[in-house]
């Protein structure tokens, strides 16, 4: 398999014995940094990790920070990445069997190097037994879709909220200063398109807070 690896400063020394590890056992690797002592910080390295693997260019990622946490943390955070922080060799299995982990996390200041390898192996070495599995991780997308069609109708409800109200104020305004009467009635129809468009623009900012099981289509 190919693996993205990263690390911040406090994962360093982990990351170099881990890599160490990956060809003699049959995995290929791109070190995505840092690579030296000097301090990063660690969203930096996870999130280009996680997004690698998240588009496909990578079977899995394997983060390292002094802890594991804020690196989990970050990959959590892409859509598509499953990111598990494991601290044994059978918390790795099972994130791979029944979690279809893509993202193993490490800490160096908590693992030590020889169980740290051993928990590598563990993961890279398991695979998602599917089934009962794959509904539940199922739901784990579902709930991706719906955020990122809230992201999408909150953007939109912006957008649109902001281009009504010029709208409307260049209407109101045309309608203040002509006499035509042809003119006023175009500009009222304008007006009152605007106002229609409003109410769409309430339902998209309902759906974007999630409220009352709101949908947009």
């Amino acid at each position: 398999m190919r693996i993205a690896i990263g690390c911040d400063h406090r994962g360093l020394n982990l990351k170099r014995a881990i890599m160490e590890l990956l060809s003699p056992i049959g995995h290929s690797y791109e070190d995505f940094g840092c690579y030296d002592s000097a301090p990063v910080d660690y969203p930096d390295i996870g999130s280009r990790v996680a997004q690698a693997v998240a588009e496909g260019r990578f079977d899995h990622g394997i983060l390292i920070c002094s802890t594991g946490i804020g690196m989990s943390m970050v990959a959590n955070r892409v859509p598509g990445v499953r990111a598990a922080l494991c601290h044994d060799t059978f918390s790795a299995r099972r994130s791979r069997e029944h979690n279809d982990a893509n993202v193993l996390c490490l800490g160096e200041l908590v693992t030590g190097e020889g169980l740290a390898e051993e928990i590598v192996k563990a993961y890279l070495g398991a695979e998602f037994e599917g089934g009962r599995h794959a509904q539940r991780l199922e739901k784990l997308r579902e709930l991706e879709r719906q955020k990122a069609f809230r992201e999408v109708a909150r953007s939109a409800a912006h957008d649109l909220n902001n281009s009504l109200s010029i709208i409307l104020g260049q209407a109101q305004l045309a309608l203040e200063e002509t006499n035509d009467p042809n003119l006023k009635r175009v500009f009222q129809v304008i007006e009152q398109r605007a106002l229609d468009a409003s109410r769409t623009v309430r339902h998209l900012q309902e759906v974007a807070r999630g409220e009352g099981g709101a949908t947009f289509g």
